[in-house]
């Protein structure tokens, strides 16, 4: 009973259901000045303006991994079918750790259902060497995604919640640790806090 409560909690907090969105812009044809270089300056504001630009560059790129390896795993969470995807933004420890979660979601019967509340940021970037690193922070879950029985089996209806009693249903902390391979962010580590944010 306390390994099941503990797993749902955790799958509360490791889900998310977080959708990037797409902006529209003018074309260049009805601004061509959007097809112009910019003015250029001194030759030292030339030469540390690239590093600042890969830097945003490089946080906007981890991030982006981040929030889609959620999409991925709420994917596989709300209907407990594996998805290929997920190998292209997860690697090491943080495979293991969502394999296991939809293995034992699948054993017991559970789904998830709803919009999970996500707010990830970069705390901490480190592009030089040989192997750039990041770290994300999240505050993720709420009591919009909950956990349900998807079926009637086991003494439980289908839709019923599949909570443990007393189990909060506020978000939980979560980092994750994204190191770039092959020009790609992977997340190689996730972590919940047992602690609400």
């Amino acid at each position: 009973m306390t390994n099941h409560r503990h797993a749902v909690a955790v799958l509360g907090v490791v889900l998310s259901c977080a959708v990037l969105a797409g902006c529209g812009g003018s074309s260049s044809k009805s601004n061509p000045g959007l097809n112009q270089a910019p003015p250029t300056t001194s030759s030292s504001t030339s030469s540390a303006t690239p590093s600042v630009d890969t830097t945003a560059q490089e946080k906007s790129a981890a991030l982006d991994a981040y929030k889609n390896m959620v999409t991925v795993t709420d994917r596989e969470f709300a209907t407990n079918l594996p998805d290929s995807d997920l190998m292209t933004y997860v690697s090491g420890n943080a495979y293991v750790f969502f394999n296991d979660a939809l293995t034992y979601q699948i054993t017991n019967n559970i789904v998830y259902k709803g919009t999970p509340q996500s707010a990830p940021s970069v705390t901490n970037i480190n592009t030089d060497g040989a192997q750039p690193s990041a770290t994300i922070t999240d505050c993720f879950g709420g009591p919009t995604y909950v956990p349900i029985f998807w079926k009637t089996k086991d003494g439980h209806k289908q839709g019923d919640s599949a909570a443990m009693p007393g189990t909060s249903a506020a978000a939980h902390p979560v980092t994750a640790l994204l190191e770039k391979t092959g020009g790609n962010w992977l997340v190689i580590k996730y972590t919940s806090g047992s602690t609400t944010c």
